[in-house]
């Protein structure tokens, strides 16, 4: 899915590092934020990991994991109006040992792609030894892509928004 321009290694990862004290979510999206701000053709697609042990203690009275994560991910870690499409596995939600989506991955406009062991995290950002891997291979990055799209075709992933 080609849709809008970000370079990963000249857009993103620079202006992640230039952030300050921002959370370290936040200061990872914060580039697509401003890239999605600026160009109404770029779309931005995360797969995440919702369940309820995951999202124990951030409920609200009658609030179910999804809602939960819906209004923490747009109060901690999107801050704008235009928000991105955000999927997650409904089985994750069955209990300790159902399917989670465990991948840390990023590809960008189907040409280069990072994976990494790094959660979307504070700890993850500025405590905890990662490591990941840079990958310049449009035939890498587009099947990469094509895995979760795939899921999303299948309707195996609910929608967060």
């Amino acid at each position: 899915m080609k849709q809008g321009r970000l370079s990963l290694d000249k857009d993103w990862l620079p202006a992640v590092e230039n952030r300050g004290n921002v959370g370290a979510s936040e200061k990872l999206f914060a580039p697509l934020v401003e890239k999605m701000r600026r160009d109404g053709s770029f779309e931005v697609r995360i797969f995440v990991n919702v369940s309820r042990k995951l999202m124990e203690g951030k409920m609200q009275r009658g609030e179910d994991p999804v809602a939960a994560f819906r209004r923490s991910f747009v109060e901690r870690h999107w801050r704008d109006a235009r928000l991105p499409a955000v999927f997650y596995d409904p089985r994750a939600l069955e209990g300790d040992h159902a399917p989670k989506l465990h991948a840390k991955c990023v590809s960008v406009d189907d040409e280069v792609a990072l994976v990494s062991s790094a959660n979307f995290s504070e700890a993850a950002q500025n405590d905890n030894i990662e490591a990941g891997v840079l990958v310049r291979d449009a035939r890498f990055a587009r099947t990469l892509g094509q895995q979760f799209e795939a899921m999303v075709a299948r309707n195996e992933l609910g929608r967060v928004f």
